[in-house]
């Protein structure tokens, strides 16, 4: 299929994170973000996920950016590990920008000079053949865009992550102008965030959060602590405005919260008032009521601010009792547990904690904003994106309700190959590609080996073989150490079993004598079946020979 659209999910399709999308037109393409997730429960010693740069490696020639939508995790969480990889230049406006930059200092990253700043609704610009036009959205941070890719065979439309909040705290909004004349033009894809079509309905906009949370800090006694995510600058923001209408002071805590305010009020997103921002050192100079601490946590992670606030790890404010803790934070699924824990640890400490609905809100559209957008745009194509498979079959029906025809809707799986010609759509199935975990250094990659390595010493533990030979090879000591096995184990009726046959399988074969790897696979093999029908576990074998 010559002259046609090309479309490859390398992330963000039946999963929730790790969006990644190569749009492009017969052999140019661009990439829409690099985003990351998290683990599950089950990959032992990852700290996130990201995808699987494959396609990248051996197209790298034919991509001519990385286009960043805004500066959440899920969308800039890659970004590090693809700089370290290859040399594309990478778009987005000033805060993501910025806010990645802060990113790139912790992974150390030098290569700063492909960084490119792009205006929300700037004037086009060309990577390739495919001009690209970025247009202004809201979501719950500031500086988010979605991109027009224009193409010879119609406009591709990716509206990133986007609400449609019609009064947003920093009045830039949704720029409908250019969705209506988006339709004018007509969109041949639109591809769109599915992650809140299953919820009914118009999302809640900043302002009405704003309203209910300027009651809360009214009511709040003693020291008010609030809680939300270090990139939720718009909610930020209102916590500023709040803070100064009732003649309060700001203390912002937490790395992530201290750098992501401190460059979105350098850039002029965030506005306050001079003096209304101290640093915590200034704490003691106020009584404790006329304070109000801006912190991360409300997830209950074990590092974050308000978790070492509820254990006295702030070296400079204690709670004490009465205070007030709001948590403007929806629970994340799956963060249930580690919440439950920080509540229970602030209850500890006699404080006031204020979880409810009406103090956050999503910065995802319902049902009703995606419907919406559809409406407005008439693709001849959608492509539900971002969300599990529920939430994508969801975005399937709701385009169909307005007027998308079934056999126009592209439901693909990542790494699938997606063309689009004047005839219609292809999907060509992708490989099974895994996608990359990184260890929790941020420094290595977990393979499919180590991952089962750590998943056997997690249930079964590990046995440490310690083969000496004595009397001129003709004899064989064993001792094995035992780690992290919790049943009984004769240890020693398995060492003299292990060194009888040590002596009559291995010891004496000549293929294995100047084959150390070799013989290393035949001991694990023979002691692990041994340790499986002595004591009904197989630990992890670890051979040494002295």
């Amino acid at each position: 299929m010559d002259k046609q659209i090309n479309v490859v999910p390398l992330g963000g399709l039946e999963e929730i994170g790790k969006n990644m999308v190569a749009i492009g037109y017969n052999e140019t393409y661009v990439i829409v973000d690099a985003g990351m997730a998290f683990p599950d429960e089950g990959m032992l010693g990852v700290q996130s996920v990201i995808p699987n740069f494959n396609f990248i490696k051996e197209n790298e020639s034919k991509i001519k950016g990385l286009l960043l939508t805004h500066a959440h995790e899920d969308h800039i969480g890659a970004v590090p590990y693809f700089m370290n990889q290859f040399d594309i230049p990478i778009y987005g406006t000033d805060l993501t920008i910025g806010l990645l930059k802060n990113k790139l200092k912790y992974f150390k990253v030098r290569n700063k000079e492909n960084l490119k700043t792009i205006k929300e609704n700037q004037e086009g610009f060309y990577l390739g053949g495919l001009y690209i036009e970025p247009f202004n959205t809201v979501h719950s941070v500031f500086g988010s865009v979605a991109y027009v890719i224009k193409t010879p065979q119609g406009n591709v439309v990716h509206m990133g992550d986007f609400k449609m909040d019609f009064s947003p705290i920093d009045r830039r909004g949704m720029d409908y102008s250019k969705l209506v004349s988006l339709a004018e033009e007509g969109v041949e894809l639109l591809i769109s965030d599915s992650t809140n079509a299953l919820r009914e309905g118009l999302s809640n906009n900043e302002g009405n959060v704003a309203k209910e949370l300027e009651r809360e800090m009214k009511l709040a006694e003693g020291l008010t602590i609030v809680s939300s995510f270090s990139s939720s600058l718009p909610r930020v923001q209102s916590i500023i405005q709040i803070a100064e209408k009732l003649d309060k002071k700001i203390i912002v805590a937490g790395t992530s919260m201290l750098n992501n305010v401190s460059t979105a009020i350098e850039l002029g997103y965030i506005k306050t008032k001079p003096g209304t921002v101290v640093s915590s050192k200034e704490f003691k100079n106020y009584p404790r009521e006329e304070v109000v601490l801006l912190t991360t946590g409300a997830q209950g992670e074990a590092s974050a601010g308000l978790m070492r606030l509820a254990n006295d790890g702030n070296q400079d404010i204690k709670l004490k009792k009465n205070d007030t803790v709001i948590l403007s934070a929806g629970v994340v699924p799956g963060n249930e547990r580690s919440v439950g824990h920080l509540i229970d640890a602030l209850l500890k400490k006699e404080v006031n904690v204020v979880q409810k609905e009406g103090i956050h809100t999503t910065g995802h559209g319902h049902s009703e904003d995606l419907k919406l957008i559809i409406d407005i745009l008439k693709p001849k194509y959608l492509m539900p994106f971002h969300g599990e498979y529920a939430m994508l079959q969801e975005h399937k029906k709701l385009g169909e309700s307005v007027g998308v025809k079934r056999e126009n809707i592209i439901m693909a799986s990542n790494n699938d190959h997606v063309c689009i010609n004047k005839e219609g759509f292809k999907i060509t199935p992708g490989e099974n590609l895994e996608p990359t975990h990184i260890d929790l250094t941020e420094k290595g990659v977990v393979t499919e080996a180590i991952a089962r390595d750590r998943m056997i010493m997690s249930k079964s533990g590990v046995a440490v073989v310690f083969i000496t030979k004595k009397h001129r090879g003709e004899e064989v000591n064993i001792d094995i150490k035992l780690r992290g096995i919790a049943v009984n184990v004769d240890v020693f009726s398995i060492t003299k079993k292990a060194e009888e046959m040590y002596k009559e399988q291995i010891m004496f074969d000549d293929d294995l004598k100047n084959n150390l790897g070799k013989k290393n696979y035949k001991v694990i093999r023979l002691f692990s079946n041994l340790f499986s029908k002595e004591s009904g576990i197989r630990p992890m074998i670890i051979p040494f020979f002295n």
